[in-house]
């Protein structure tokens, strides 16, 4: 059974993607899940939107979630540049979009 919530970090594909950040293992480059230039599937929105939220963590606006610590987010936070924040604010915005465009 998967787990599901209204948060940005309350679902499978974003404690997967947590558990990533708090073992060091997560690094922006491998986007496997946004292949697809037409159609974003469940798993690239599971991964786009906690990915933007702690984007927010990383400049204030949100809390640290539980499940990483403030190194894991420093670490994080340090692969960031101005084209990999324009590239995770486009796949946010296509996760939201609409149902042609996205499952989610």
């Amino acid at each position: 059974m998967g787990a599901w919530g209204h948060g940005p970090f309350e679902n499978d594909g974003a404690g997967h993607f947590l558990a990533e950040i708090r073992h060091g293992d997560f690094t922006l480059g491998g986007e496997w899940a946004f292949e697809d230039p037409d159609y974003l599937e469940a798993d690239g929105g599971q991964i786009a939107v906690p990915l933007a939220a702690l984007v927010r963590v990383t400049h204030g606006e949100l809390a640290t979630p539980e499940e990483v610590d403030a190194a894991s987010v420093e670490a994080f936070a340090a692969q960031l540049n101005p084209e990999r924040l324009e590239w995770i604010t486009a796949q946010f915005e296509r996760t939201l979009s609409d149902g042609e465009a996205s499952e989610l």
